[in-house]
């Protein structure tokens, strides 16, 4: 590994002692002392592995007045193994890059859908019909609640037009806003889990007169008798 990171990549000359010496990509200039610096091996050492790398055809080398000339046998193979390396090493970053760039999008688009959840056009007319009709309506933050409170009652599988006639209904009660509608119920509790709404769902028609089965009395059971 030491002799392929000092080995150069492209060609080089080199002016040393007046002489230059002609390097070729996979070649540079070196000796016993530097590489057993470079490598952290002892001189003997170093002798050795280059012995052993010689015979299994890894390098060769000549002498120099200036030091020994190592040459990496098939320098260029190696060069395609490093690159391929390289690429298998960066793909699992970019994969693990992409996978982190789109789970923050995806929480930038959840964050914008959590702060604009949006109903249908359908559902916002009807809502409107019933905050239009309901008594005293008051400030936007009390519409904004009554209109999620209403939309809720909907997904839960409540009638809207119940709800509408309800608003209707309490609106025309004078029980329920006497005194010019000083008293008259919120819509967030009108909506909320009190159920109030419910009993005014049915239109307010008046009872008929009760009617009772006639009863003759005694006198007129007499006088049938006597005929």
């Amino acid at each position: 590994m030491t002799c392929l990171l000092m080995a150069n990549h492209k060609e080089a000359t080199l002016g040393v002692g007046g002489s230059r010496i002609e390097l070729k990509p996979g070649d540079f200039l070196t000796s016993i002392p530097s590489l057993a610096t470079a490598s952290g091996l002892s001189e003997r050492q170093v002798r050795t592995a280059q012995d052993n790398l010689k015979n299994l055809d890894f390098l060769t080398w000549k002498l120099t007045g200036f030091g020994r000339v190592v040459s990496i046998i098939n320098w260029g193979s190696y060069q395609l193994a490093e690159k391929e390396h390289d690429r298998e090493v960066d793909r699992p970053l970019t994969g693990e890059r992409q996978g982190v760039d789109s789970k923050q999008e995806g929480k930038k688009v959840k964050n914008v859908n959590k702060g604009e959840k949006k109903h249908s056009p359908e559902s916002d007319k009807l809502f409107k019909e019933f905050w239009d009709n309901y008594p005293k309506p008051d400030r936007r933050s009390v519409k904004s609640k009554t209109k999620e409170l209403f939309l809720k009652l909907i997904e839960d599988g409540k009638n809207p037009h119940d709800l509408i006639r309800a608003a209707k209904n309490y609106a025309e009660d004078k029980d329920s806003i006497k005194d010019d509608g000083k008293y008259v119920v919120g819509s967030q509790v009108f909506l909320g889990p009190q159920r109030k709404w419910e009993p005014f769902v049915e239109d307010n028609v008046a009872a008929p007169p009760k009617v009772t089965a006639y009863q003759p009395s005694k006198a007129d059971l007499k006088a049938v008798e006597r005929k």
